[in-house]
């Protein structure tokens, strides 16, 4: 099974293409698979300890803006998508594509600039704190683009129309504390705090250290309370899909203690971690896995987890 081999060459996240919520949109697109098929493949890699990306398109045909506002406040609140990592492509067209026909002969009309700045604050106004919006558009030469969105730097352009509005993102991308330096910000009162949702037929536990008042985040933990394991190592086991610190690199085993700007070993991630171990244990949880990335296995067996199939695990 494909999720298996992903898991043995070492993949921690899966990147799915949905591109719309509206099934009269992937068949107008010819894009080959359902809805339902996406909602599937999202609970299996869930199930499985995998983080999921999603790949959505605004401006497609047969989807106005209206449909694009609907379908990002469905991402977020129907329990079936929730994704864990978020990519927006507006629409393009293109010269030698059938897109490009619709548009010439006038039955596909392309979002422009402006347009689409307004819908992607819209959209960035919605989003949950535990999400990351890693992109908005693609970097295609605006002289290869017949319709459509030109700007390369749409996603600066939507964050300021929404401060305009006196409106702010979420988004993890956005709270980061290394962006948040960048702007003469700086974390004052760091608390731990838990936010907890439905997904996929499991319960989602989003672990984070933050700075409320200042909407700055320093790391965060996903915490999966599964409804049906992928694979039989994961039987009675809360799953660990994302464990992350923000801030200056450090390297593992470094011995210095850490600069002012350094976020990473001052201990976050060894209490996000123990956050997590008390949580699953109080519900019942024998275990917990860890997907785990080659390079940081070490670092969780130092904390009393072994290697057992592709998780590191820490039996409670």
């Amino acid at each position: 099974m494909e999720i298996d081999r992903l898991l043995e060459m070492g993949a921690t996240k899966v990147e799915v293409g949905v591109q719309s919520i509206y099934d009269r949109v992937l068949e107008k697109i010819d894009r080959g698979h359902t809805v339902q098929d996406a909602i599937a493949a999202n609970k299996r890699l869930r199930e499985s300890g995998l983080k999921v990306g999603f790949h959505i398109m605004i401006g497609l045909p047969g989807s106005d803006a209206s449909d694009d506002r609907n379908m990002f406040k469905t991402l977020f609140s129907d329990p079936a998508f929730c994704p864990d990592h978020l990519k927006i492509y507006p629409t393009l067209v293109t010269e030698g594509t059938v897109l490009h026909q619709w548009w010439q002969d006038g039955s596909y009309q392309s979002l422009d600039n402006d347009s689409a700045i307004g819908l992607l604050a819209d959209i960035k106004s919605v989003l949950p704190k535990w999400v990351r919006l890693q992109r908005i558009q693609r970097d295609i030469p605006a002289q290869q683009i017949a319709a459509g969105v030109t700007k390369s730097n749409i996603r600066q352009l939507a964050e300021e129309r929404l401060r305009s509005m006196g409106g702010s993102c979420r988004c993890i991308r956005c709270r980061e504390v290394g962006h948040a330096s960048l702007r003469g910000r700086a974390p004052e009162k760091i608390e731990l705090l838990t936010e907890t949702y439905s997904a996929c037929g499991g319960t989602e536990h989003f672990i984070s250290f933050e700075d409320r008042g200042n909407n700055i985040l320093i790391g965060f933990l996903r915490l999966r309370f599964p409804d049906s394991p992928h694979r039989i190592e994961l039987a009675n086991a809360a799953l660990v899909r994302e464990l992350v610190v923000y801030g200056r690199m450090v390297s593992l085993g470094a011995e210095s203690s850490p600069r002012k700007d350094q976020w990473q070993h001052r201990g976050y991630g060894r209490e996000l971690l123990a956050a997590a171990e008390d949580l699953a244990s109080g519900h019942g949880f024998s275990k917990i896995a860890v997907t785990s990335g080659i390079g940081v296995r070490e670092y969780y067996r130092t904390r009393g987890y072994v290697r057992e199939g592709a998780y590191m695990v820490k039996y409670l």
